[in-house]
């Protein structure tokens, strides 16, 4: 989906992990594709979680807030809440520049491939 112009990726029904493993897949992906040409351009990109509203379970909602927390803390991509909608966040295309340009990309991308690969 794109409103605005900006990419907005939906997660509304997936599992936690299958959440996780997508958007890792996904912003790998866009790096490595980015990095096949001489200027690579990114894009701010939405993610919507939900509020968690209509889940079931004991834990209650967990996509809202565990899913910016593995971006964080595993992959090391920082987000930023989107003001007035606590179901979405953003990642914003200096967010990503840095993160390709770091030894955190590099990390990451070795965690990732060790897993799928297994």
């Amino acid at each position: 989906l794109v409103s605005s112009g900006v990419p907005k990726w939906d997660l509304h029904g997936l599992s936690e992990a299958t959440s996780c493993m997508l958007l890792a897949d996904a912003f790998l992906s866009i790096i490595d594709f980015s990095g096949k040409h001489e200027s690579p351009s990114f894009k701010d990109i939405i993610v919507v979680t939900g509020k968690g509203l209509n889940t079931d379970g004991p834990d209650g909602p967990v996509l809202r807030e565990r899913v910016p927390k593995f971006l964080h803390e595993v992959a090391g991509l920082v987000t930023s809440a989107v003001e007035g909608n606590e179901g979405r966040f953003i990642i914003t295309a200096e967010s990503l520049q840095q993160w390709a340009s770091s030894t955190k990309y590099g990390h990451f991308k070795i965690l990732f491939d060790n897993i799928t690969s297994s």
